[in-house]
């Protein structure tokens, strides 16, 4: 292994590559070897060398290395050793031959005087061989025009040298490269020569071609006269340049050899405690003015002193001052603007009249109110507490392209005391007019606040272009209302468009009583500005989150203000101050009160709604003895009931359970009022019944046979003009909702003592014609009869109620509002609650009892469902239909929304329905083929015919049925059919009612789901289920209903793996509503979701 590998990790890259060039050309001379110790002389190229020692041991590997560069000696092995080391390799072939020793090997000692004596005789050898050393002056000289200019210290090099006759020359440029410092004889300028060298390459950009050159000539380049001093390397050789007593500084280097004092400005170096910049500032009472000074101070041999930063020749921003004497090292400052200043005027005399004037000017610029003042000259130093505050700007104010933004933007302000400041102002405090002083800004505590900001959902705008610092902030306009809200919680104060946020506080709210009204009043307070209901409520109905305040500022309203009154809003009158409630809605705004704490109640209003209260206490009454029939406890319940809400002028509805007789309950209260004794001034008028068209005739018998002194006058049919003049001295007319809508404009000329609904659903869409009419209908009572007040959703309750006690629940929009749900298994949702207080409010105007209840005699029901598995053929329509819409209605969702696409998707379920039934629904040519669904009923139905027994079967869809009774005739089974086409509807209920021999009903479950009595049936079937289960109950209670004496069984018949289980399935899931006020909301395609779909095409 050669030396060179056994040493190469000792030495650098760079010393490496140098020590190869060295070698190369073979700079390494005079190599001598004794006692395995090689001397060399290596030559830097310009007639110098350095000696240079490899000292190897026994086995051939180095132990040490000397050489009297002074790289060397502060660096360690350098580019002379290297190039030694190369020779030596090359000199043995592998590694330097080793002569063994034949005598022990001198000293250490002795081999390094051995090195300084060679080395003196090669000098002396120069000597004599003609090469003399000239006389040379070097001077280093602060150019200070140039020091500025660059902003670091700048040195140039001017020497002069002995000329022939032994006189000095000329002072001029001294270029530095290395001849011409080895030409300079004293050892510490060629030092400090050597290291400018090195400042002057590092400040160099690199040479491309140096390689080249250096490798195939001698090249030297001419170098510089001129260095830029780093700070570190000014730190280390301005102390040695002045020890040489050859420091000078100069305006300009360039003429310094032409000033004829260039030599006299002699610099020394000053300490090495650094000189730091104060600002003094003297208050002169007897001149009345403050002498304001620049000065710079250093600690010098222990003492302090001090020089006038005027008297400094030269400040470089690289750390040092020069004085005309001395230079030394500087504390840059943070307040340089006070420095150049003073530095330029040297000092300031400010009147103390102009105190003010001064302080204000000094406080406009951050850089210059960085110093400490004395208290005397701006008042109290310390910072204070501030309070932030945020304004939002007038949309006018802004750009015109941030006028349409989605962001709202404003700026920030801190507030100390009766000062404000801009957040982004730069001064360090601002003058306080009142107390004369400076206050000073707390930047650590407005960081804080900015913090708050970010936290809350606010970001900064950066200034640009566009904007000048005017719009500092800004927050999405949806949700600023809620940023506000966390805002003022954190006590911040808002501006909107220079107008206050105040934040809101205590509130008052009561209840007094007038003739036939209930005012609610409430007092609002916001910082201890008050506002009334009204104007609440007003600010709650417009979307509002602030409600404006008698002093012009706005009042943030809470969000759980929101949530409670917004409810209130559309429920009342405004009058004046207060909000008007009717009597009908005393209910509603007692739940309502139940809410809040504190709220009072007078005297009258109290009592109005504890005797509402105590109705389930009310007591029976009989039925007069003219009525026919024996009614049931519950019945007479029901009639007391009818009394209750007409002495309180309140109408109601009677909801009992399908079966219970409500249509009983109604005639034995219309034969009371026929006998009734008439108040004075009373006039008797007539009733009006407004039922379905196909229970004109029910109602017809139940009266004859219930209560035949009653004169009903059939109002229906082209012949109803022959009997109008007849009303008026009846004691009550039927009519159907179709002759009602038609003939409103007459009807609504006479005045009824009570207009009664039955089966009201009919009037559960409020914007119907139906609906509309029913509305205008004059009656001194009114009255309901439905066993599903509530089919579809909570605004048919509103339509029902708005017949009832018009404005009782206020607007639709309000009552949906007030009843929103948005999660049912929340209790803490406020729709939910709001939901309980409806369903408290209008427990006295529903009464509602289930058979369950009230009928213990009557027979048991049992429901069952029967799953059928679709045929192989039936299964395949199914599965394609399925893969067809699934993939349809995906596309259409993602591409309108599920909102707009939802008359696809009931055209999707309706089709996959009807697959799940029987393919001839959905191709009529294929109405022959197998059905699991029907395959399953005919086999029942025959069963069930073959033991006797009759059946119920109900289809919502017409063509299933009639291919049901294409099966029937098959079987030769007999059977009864109704449908809306249907005439004689009567006729056919007794015909199955009464006929043995007619074992099956099929019935179209629109056309028989409310007003039929067959109760001949013990068995109900539904072949396809239907969104609202309270349909489907509708159709079983048919049969299971009072008269019935047998126990009922109803079956729902089910095709497995198709969009029917799926209805099941939802039926379970989805009663949002049920039994919350009276019924289940049933509608589960008015809330379906795209999660329901995808469970309902899986």
């Amino acid at each position: 292994m050669s030396l060179a590998d056994q040493i190469r990790n000792q030495f650098s890259s760079a010393v490496r590559e140098r020590g190869t060039r060295y070698f190369r050309q073979r700079l390494v001379t005079n190599i001598t070897q004794a006692h395995g110790t090689t001397y060399a002389n290596v030559s830097n190229g310009y007639g110098n060398g350095y000696e240079v020692m490899v000292d190897q041991a026994a086995n051939g590997y180095v132990d040490e290395m000397d050489c009297t560069c002074p790289y060397f000696d502060g660096n360690g092995p350098c580019k002379h050793i290297w190039a030694t080391i190369l020779k030596i390799d090359a000199t043995s072939g592998t590694r330097a031959a080793i002569t063994p020793p034949t005598s022990p090997p001198p000293p250490s000692w002795s081999q390094r005087l051995d090195a300084v004596l060679r080395l003196e005789q090669q000098r002396d050898d120069r000597v004599t061989t003609g090469v003399v050393h000239r006389k040379k002056e070097v001077w280093y000289v602060i150019d200070v025009e140039r020091s500025q200019q660059k902003k670091s210290l700048v040195i140039e090099l001017q020497f002069r040298e002995e000329g022939q006759s032994g006189a000095m020359g000329t002072i001029k440029e001294c270029k530095l490269n290395e001849e011409r410092i080895s030409s300079f004889s004293d050892a510490e300028h060629r030092q400090i020569l050597r290291e400018l060298l090195d400042c002057l390459k590092a400040n160099q950009p690199d040479d491309p071609y140096a390689a080249q050159r250096n490798h195939y000539s001698s090249y030297q380049p001419a170098g510089h006269s001129r260095v830029t001093l780093p700070t570190a390397a000014g730190s280390r050789l301005l102390p040695l340049m002045a020890a040489t007593g050859q420091l000078r500084w100069s305006l300009s280097a360039s003429t310094f050899g032409q000033q004829s004092d260039a030599l006299d400005r002699r610099v020394a170096w000053a300490g090495t405690d650094p000189w730091t910049f104060e600002v003094q500032f003297q208050e002169k009472r007897k001149d009345q003015y403050w002498l304001i000074r620049g000065m710079l101070a250093a600690e010098l041999d222990g003492s302090r002193i001090e020089r006038l930063v005027r008297d400094a020749v030269l400040v470089s921003e690289s750390g040092f001052v020069l004085f005309e004497e001395s230079i030394g090292p500087l504390v840059p400052s943070s307040d340089s603007p006070w420095f150049e200043v003073l530095r330029q005027v040297g000092e300031l005399k400010v009147p103390f009249k102009e105190r003010e004037s001064f302080v204000k000017k000094i406080l406009s610029s951050k850089s210059l109110s960085t110093i400490d003042f004395p208290t005397r000259l701006v008042g109290k130093s310390a910072p204070t507490e501030c309070r932030p505050r945020l304004r939002f700007l007038k949309p006018d104010a802004l750009p015109g392209h941030l006028q349409n933004s989605p962001c709202v933007f404003g700026a920030v302000d801190f507030v100390y005391g009766d000062v404000e400041v801009r957040r982004l102002d730069d001064q360090a405090g601002v003058w306080d007019e009142k107390s004369s002083r400076v206050v000073w800004r707390n930047a650590e505590q407005e960081s804080q606040y900015e913090k708050q900001l970010l936290d809350c959902g606010i970001d900064f705008v950066r200034a640009d272009g566009w904007n000048r610092g005017e719009v500092e902030v800004q927050v999405l306009r949806r949700v600023m209302p809620e940023t506000v809200r966390q805002l003022i919680d954190l006590d911040w104060e808002v501006r909107a468009a220079g107008i206050q946020i105040r934040k809101p506080g205590d509130f008052k709210i009561g209840v007094t009583s007038g003739q036939d009204w209930f005012d609610l009043d409430a007092e609002f307070d916001f910082d201890g500005v008050s506002v009334a209901l009204p104007a609440l409520l007003q600010a709650v109905r417009n979307g509002d989150h602030f409600v404006k305040l008698g002093d012009g500022s706005q009042g943030l309203l809470p969000e759980e203000w929101i949530q409670r009154y917004a409810k209130i809003a559309g429920l009342g009158e405004v009058v004046n101050d207060s909000i008007r409630f009717r009597p009908s809605q005393a209910m509603i705004l007692d739940a309502l009160l139940d809410a809040q704490q504190g709220a009072t109640r007078d005297r009258d209003f109290a009592s109005f709604c504890r005797k509402l209260k105590n109705f389930a206490g009310i007591k029976p009454k009989a039925a007069p003895r003219t009525f026919r029939g024996d009614l049931r406890d519950y019945q007479k319940d029901g009639l007391g009931w009818l009394n209750f809400l007409r002495e309180f002028r309140l109408g109601g509805c009677l909801a009992d359970d399908m079966g219970l007789g409500k249509t009983v309950q109604v005639l034995a209260m219309l034969d009371s009022r026929r006998t009734r004794k008439l108040k004075s001034e009373e006039v008797r008028k007539p009733s009006l019944i407004v039922v379905p068209k196909s229970l004109i005739f029910n109602w017809m018998a139940e009266a004859e046979r219930f209560a035949p002194n009653l004169t009903i006058i059939n109002y229906t049919g082209t012949a109803r003009t022959e009997v109008f003049s007849d009303i008026a001295d009846a004691d009550a007319m039927i009519t159907t909702y179709g002759t009602l809508r038609k003939d409103i404009t007459q009807l609504t000329e006479m005045e009824f003592d009570y207009a009664v609904l039955d089966e009201s659903q009919a009037i559960k869409n409020s914007g119907s014609l139906s609906s509309k009419a029913c509305r205008l209908i004059k009656a001194d009572h009114r009255l309901a009869m439905t066993g599903t007040p509530v089919e579809n959703h909570l605004g048919e309750l509103w339509s029902l109620f708005e017949f009832l006690n018009p404005g009782m629940l206020g607007s639709s929009n309000a009552f949906k509002a007030l009843t929103r749900v948005r999660n049912a298994d929340d209790e803490d949702d406020n729709g939910q609650q709001h939901l309980q207080t409806v369903a408290q409010a209008l427990r006295p105007f529903m009464l509602r009892r289930t058979k369950e209840q009230v009928l213990t005699e009557l027979p048991g029901k049992t429901e069952q469902t029967l799953y059928c598995d679709m045929p192989p053929k039936q299964k395949k329509l199914y599965n394609e239909l399925r893969d067809y819409y699934r993939i349809q209605l995906d596309s259409k969702i993602k591409t309108d929304g599920l909102k707009k696409s939802k008359i696809h998707v009931l055209e999707a379920l309706l089709r996959l329905r009807q697959a799940a039934c029987h393919p001839g629904l959905i191709d009529k040519h294929r109405a022959k083929e197998a059905s699991g669904k029907v395959d399953v009923a005919i086999e029942q139905l025959v069963q069930l015919a073959a033991e006797g027994h009759k059946a119920l079967v109900f289809s919502q869809f017409t063509s299933l049925l009639s291919i049901v009774k294409t099966r029937l005739d098959k079987e030769k089974i007999p059977y009864e059919y109704l449908d809306g086409k249907t005439n004689k509807r009567q006729e056919r209920v007794e015909a199955f009612q009464n006929n043995k021999d007619c074992p099956l009903f099929l019935i179209s479950l629109k056309a028989g789901g409310h007003g039929l009595n067959l109760t001949a049936a013990d068995y109900v079937f539904i072949l396809d289920p239907w969104w609202n289960p309270a349909v489907e109950a509708q159709a079983v209670d048919r049969a299971h209903r009072m008269g019935q004496e047998q126990h009922v069984f109803a079956y729902r018949l089910i095709c497995r793996d198709t969009v029917e289980e799926r209805i099941l399935e939802m039926q379970k899931e989805k009663r949002l509503l049920a039994d919350a006020i009276v019924s289940a909301d049933g509608s589960l395609i008015k809330s379906l979701t795209a999660e329901d779909l995808q469970l309902l095409l899986s």
